[in-house]
């Protein structure tokens, strides 16, 4: 299927601006429904926009400084590479995302270093009680 860069572009604007503003529903607004979530924190993708945009608050409720630096579209794909700070710690990452037709998110996948970092999210993740809910 081939989109022009618009749709994904306009859905990466306001991706941004919402993951900055920590607006809830309009993040939830660009998931769709059957989106497929996979952080490097766990060991199997998570399913599905509530369960995605939870685990999103925990990780911006764990993380300081949040930021995107620059991104990439081409056709239904974006890379957008971030950097946050986790304790005293730095992570660097990317969020690999695929868009539909319609403008929504339906794959995103998390790849994110260093592994001390991601070990606290882990620890973060497995003590929220979102794992027992995957």
């Amino acid at each position: 299927m081939t989109m022009n860069n618009e749709t994904p572009s306009a859905t990466i604007t306001t991706w941004i601006k919402a993951v900055i503003s920590k607006d809830g529903p309009a993040l939830m607004a660009l998931l769709h429904k059957d989106v497929v979530f996979a952080p490097p924190f766990v060991e199997e993708p998570i399913h599905g926009p509530a369960k995605a945009l939870a685990t999103l608050g925990l990780f911006s409720r764990a993380t300081e400084n949040f930021d995107y630096a620059r991104t990439w579209v081409s056709g239904d794909s974006a890379i957008l590479e971030f950097k946050a700070e986790i304790g005293d710690l730095t992570l660097h990452g990317l969020d690999l995302l695929e868009i539909n037709e319609a403008g929504q998110i339906t794959k995103f996948e998390v790849m994110a270093r260093p592994h001390s970092a991601i070990a606290l999210m882990k620890e973060a993740y497995l003590s929220s009680g979102l794992a027992q809910n995957s």
